[in-house]
């Protein structure tokens, strides 16, 4: 599951700012914020939205107990 410094990075490579990700999942920016500073721990269906918006984009979540992302090429 998407944890805040995976979104971050995910942002990065995207060259997005947290209201480019907030007009794409129709989530609040405030939303994505919290999430991405771990002030909030989001429903489940909050970020499963973010990561499928992410994976469309062409992010790859790395799962090898890190908090890795990588862009498909």
């Amino acid at each position: 599951m998407l944890n805040p410094s995976q979104c971050r990075a995910a942002r990065a490579f995207l060259g997005w700012s947290q209201r480019d990700l907030s007009a794409r999942t129709g989530l609040r920016q405030q939303v994505i914020a919290r999430f991405e500073l771990g002030e909030t721990d989001p429903r489940v269906s909050t970020i499963s939205k973010i990561e499928e918006v992410l994976r469309e984009a062409g992010i790859e979540l790395l799962e090898d107990g890190g908090t890795g992302v990588k862009l498909r090429k």
